[in-house]
C-alpha cells in the first residue's frame, strides 16, 4: 500500500485504490543480503506475474478495470527496491486529490526482518539452553502455508526438534564467496548462507522444501547439496508437491536423524571448506588448449562462427551432436529438474568430452553468459559440476560474456573477432 502527503494535513493519509484499481508492481530486484553475491535479482516468475496478469486476465484486456502495474528497477544494495519516483509521475493514479503519492516506506519491512531473526536467535537459544536438536527448513515464503507443506514444521517437531527457517536465522558472520554456481537470486543467497550456519553447528540440520519443479531449484539443490556435503552434514530434499500422504516423508525425516545419530556416534563431524571447481581457468589453461568446442544452440548463426573463430586462430568447433545421445549422457550429470536447454546444452558438451573423439588435456569447453535473471547463467556451473562429476575437471570453462563477469587467461576476443562474428550474424540473418 502507498502511503500520501495531502496538504494541509500534517500526518500521512493512506492511499486507498478504488475498487477498480489493481496496482500490482513488477519488483525486478531485492535487496541484496550478501555481499559477496553476483546479483541480487527477484525470480523472474515473480517478476512476471504483473504481465502474465495483464495479458490473460478478460477484466484487464477489456478494459473494464484500470490495470496497473509500475517497475522497480532500483538496484541499491543498502535498502530494499521501491516503487521508483519515475513510476509515480508516469502512473497517475497514483496521486490523492492533487498530492502526489511516496514511494512505500521501507522501515517496516527492515523491522519485521530484524524481528524474524530475533525470534530465531531466541529459539538456538532456547535449544541450547535445553541440550536439544533442531532443523532448519528451508523453503520459499509459500511454504509456510499449512496446506502446501502438509503440516512437515508440525511434523518435525513432534520429533523433540526446533524448527526454523532459513531467513530467521541469527546469521553474524560475513558469507563465503563465491560458490560454485552464479549467485544472483536473494532467496538463493539465503539457502547458501543458511547451509554454511548448520555446518557449523553440530546441532543443526537442513531440509530443502521444494515444489512444481521450477528450474531455478535444480541449481539451488546442487549447490545446497554440495555445501552440506562439504562441511559433513546430510542432504534432505522433500518434492512436497508429489506428496499425497505424510508417510513418505516421516521415513525420510526419520532416516535422517538415524543417520545424524550414527555420524555423531562417530565423530565424523568435519568443517566446511568450499571448492569453486574450475570456476575460472588457471593462467595459461585456454591458451593451452588445442580445441575450443561449444555447443550446438542455433544452428544457422553458430555455424558460421565456426569458421570465423578458425580464422583468427581458435580450433573452434561448433558440436553437431544434439540428438538422444546427448541427452542421456547429460542425464547422468545434470539434475533431472534442471530445464530442457540446459540437459541438451551440458550433454553435447559431456557426449563429446566423454567420447575418446578429444585429448581432454588439450581441450577447452566454451559456453555464452548474459548475466541475466534466467537460469541460462548457471550453464557454466553445470558444465563444472558435470565434469567435476565424471572425473573431468581438469578441463577449463570459458565463459563466453560481454559483461566481464569472468575472465579467461589465454583466451580473448580481439576487435576483429568481434567484428567479424557481428558481420556473419547479421548476414544470415538477413
Amino acid at each position: 500500500m502507498l502511503s500520501c502527503q495531502a496538504r494541509p494535513r500534517s500526518r500521512p493519509v493512506a492511499y486507498r485504490p478504488r475498487r477498480q484499481d489493481h496496482l500490482p508492481p513488477c519488483v525486478f530486484y531485492e535487496h541484496q543480503e550478501v555481499p559477496g553475491a553476483q546479483n541480487h535479482f527477484n525470480c523472474p516468475i515473480v517478476v512476471s506475474y504483473p504481465e502474465n496478469i495483464k495479458n490473460n486476465v478478460e477484466a484487464v484486456t477489456d478494459g473494464s478495470v484500470r490495470y496497473l502495474h509500475p517497475s522497480s528497477l532500483s538496484r541499491t544494495r543498502r535498502s530494499p527496491p521501491t516503487v521508483s519516483s519515475s513510476s509515480v509521475r508516469k502512473y497517475g493514479t497514483f496521486r490523492k486529490g492533487n498530492a502526489p503519492c511516496r514511494p512505500p516506506r521501507v522501515g517496516r519491512a527492515a523491522q519485521s526482518k530484524t524481528d524474524v531473526r530475533a525470534a530465531g536467535a531466541k529459539a538456538l537459544a532456547d535449544m541450547e539452553k535445553n541440550g536439544g536438536s533442531g532443523i532448519v527448513l528451508a523453503g520459499r515464503p509459500y511454504h509456510v502455508d499449512p496446506e502446501i507443506n502438509h503440516g512437515i514444521p508440525e511434523l518435525i517437531a513432534a520429533y523433540g526438534l526446533t524448527v526454523l527457517t532459513e531467513d530467521c536465522l541469527p546469521i553474524d558472520f560475513v558469507p563465503k564467496r563465491p560458490v560454485r554456481v552464479n549467485d544472483q537470486w536473494v532467496y538463493h543467497s539465503r539457502l547458501y548462507t543458511a547451509a554454511e550456519f548448520v555446518c557449523g553447528r553440530d546441532d543443526l540440520e537442513l531440509i530443502q522444501l521444494n515444489s512444481f519443479g521450477c528450474g531455478l531449484d535444480a541449481v539451488t539443490t546442487d549447490e545446497v547439496c554440495e555445501l552440506l556435503e562439504q562441511g559433513g552434514k546430510l542432504y534432505t530434499c522433500l518434492k512436497i508437491d508429489e506428496v499425497n500422504n505424510l508417510g513418505a516423508v516421516r521415513i525420510r525425516i526419520r532416516s535422517l536423524l538415524a543417520a545424524v545419530a550414527m555420524r555423531r556416534e562417530r565423530g565424523s563431524i568435519r568443517p566446511l571448506t568450499y571448492s569453486r571447481s574450475s570456476a575460472s581457468t588457471t593462467p595459461g589453461d585456454a591458451e593451452a588448449a588445442l580445441h575450443h568446442p561449444r555447443p550446438q544452440m542455433s544452428p544457422i548463426h553458430f555455424d558460421i562462427l565456426e569458421p570465423i573463430f578458425r580464422h583468427h586462430g581458435y580450433n573452434f568447433e561448433v558440436l553437431q551432436n544434439d540428438d538422444r545421445a546427448a541427452i542421456d549422457a547429460s542425464l547422468k550429470y545434470v539434475n533431472n529438474d534442471a530445464c530442457y536447454p540446459s540437459i541438451t546444452a551440458v550433454g553435447q558438451l559431456m557426449e563429446a568430452v566423454t567420447s575418446g573423439r578429444y585429448d581432454t588435456d588439450h581441450l577447452a569447453l566454451i559456453m555464452s553468459q548474459t548475466g541475466g535473471c534466467c537460469r541460462a547463467s548457471n550453464y557454466i556451473a553445470f558444465i563444472r559440476r558435470a565434469l567435476k562429476k565424471a572425473g573431468l575437471e581438469h578441463i577449463p570453462v570459458i565463459s563466453l560474456n560481454a559483461n566481464g563477469m569472468e575472465t579467461n587467461e589465454g583466451f580473448r576476443i580481439s576487435p576483429s573477432l568481434l567484428l567479424d562474428a557481428a558481420h556473419g550474424i547479421v548476414l544470415v540473418t538477413c
